[in-house]
Parts: C-alpha cells; structure tokens; sequence
C-alpha cells in the first residue's frame, strides 16, 4: 500500500476502467476473485468493481493503488466497470455513478 502523491494524502479525482473480458460472466465478484486469487494484483489492482447490480469495494481508498500507471495511480481513486450486456446499460454506469455521488466530472468522456 501507498499513500498518494498529492498535498493532503488524498485522492484528487477518480479513473473509471472497463474490463477486457468479452464474457457474459464478467461480474464484479468474478472479476475482483480473479484479481485476488488469480495472482493478476501483482500487475494492476483497482479500488473497486461495478456492474449492474453490485459495488464491490476491494481495497481502502485511503490508498492508492495500481491500474492506471504512475502519475494516475499516485493521485486517482480507480473503479472497473464489468461488461454488462443489457442495452445502454454500459455505455450509462459511469454517468449512473456520478449521477448517485452528485459530482460533476471536469473531464469525461464515456468511451471507457
């Protein structure tokens, strides 16, 4: 674990990934279970998974963490969006989640 790189220790904005699995499997629970035990932690780690029915938090966002490269890692809490296969489903989980926070995004762009 690390601390980030901004003055107060603090994340400073949030990064929204989208898994490469094609799979109609590709849950939140399937994909946090395949970073954990599937030894893929040791390369990329995000705070969170989100499909359409479960936030799955796996790591404290007190702390960064490692899925989007040195300078967003050290600055940026990081959520993986899991494929979902319904409609605009997708394309709107991101949109959905700011919606629910009520934060307004500086920069986006919902192509993932």
């Amino acid at each position: 674990m690390f601390k980030y790189s901004t003055s107060n220790k603090r994340p400073n904005g949030i990064v929204f990934h989208w898994t490469a699995s094609g799979s109609k499997y590709d849950t939140a629970r399937n994909e946090a279970d395949y970073e954990i035990n599937g030894g893929r932690w040791k390369n990329a780690f995000v705070h969170t998974f989100i499909d359409s029915k479960t936030i799955l938090n796996i790591h404290d966002t007190s702390y960064g963490c490692w899925g989007a490269g040195p300078k967003a890692n050290a600055r940026f809490v990081q959520f993986e969006f899991c494929n979902v296969e319904k409609g605009n489903e997708k394309k709107n989980l991101p949109s959905l989640l700011l919606t629910r926070l009520t934060t307004r995004p500086t920069s986006f762009d919902n192509m993932g």
